[in-house]
């Protein structure tokens, strides 16, 4: 697996095309256009290690059910 500071030094560094980093890498360069534009919104930040837990979980059980099963509990 090759590291988002080798790709994102490839293109901003050395100023390599997308797509020649893209074939040298072996990555998408949609992923590659993706990840450089996250580099220019979060800087650094973008090499940190990003959670993969999802925002929400549409079975989750409501809130009112769980607080009125504690109730009758």
């Amino acid at each position: 697996m090759t590291s988002n500071r080798l790709l994102i030094t490839a293109m901003v560094v050395e100023n390599r095309p997308v797509r020649e980093v893209a074939a040298t890498y072996g990555v998408s360069a949609s992923w590659l256009y993706e990840l450089l534009a996250r580099y220019r919104r979060e800087g650094d930040a973008v090499f940190d290690p990003r959670s993969r837990r999802p925002a929400s979980n549409p079975n989750a059980t409501p809130v009112e059910v769980v607080d009125l099963i504690v109730r009758l509990r």
